[in-house]
């Protein structure tokens, strides 16, 4: 499977804050990884994104 996003790089330019998913059944088991930098993603990863039949939710 394709990388939806480059693994943090746990330096000052990125924040990880515990959270919970945004929709139901909101479970309180994520890490959200928030970059203070953009972060540039092909049109391939775009689609999958888009199109994927799969749970992104659960991966």
């Amino acid at each position: 499977m394709i990388e939806l996003i480059p693994a943090p790089s746990h330096s000052p330019t990125t924040t990880a804050n515990l959270g919970s998913l945004t929709t139901p059944p909101c479970y309180e088991s994520v890490i959200w990884t928030i970059s203070h930098e953009t972060i540039e993603i092909a049109e391939e990863q775009v689609r999958f994104i888009i199109y994927s039949k799969i749970d992104l939710f659960f991966l």
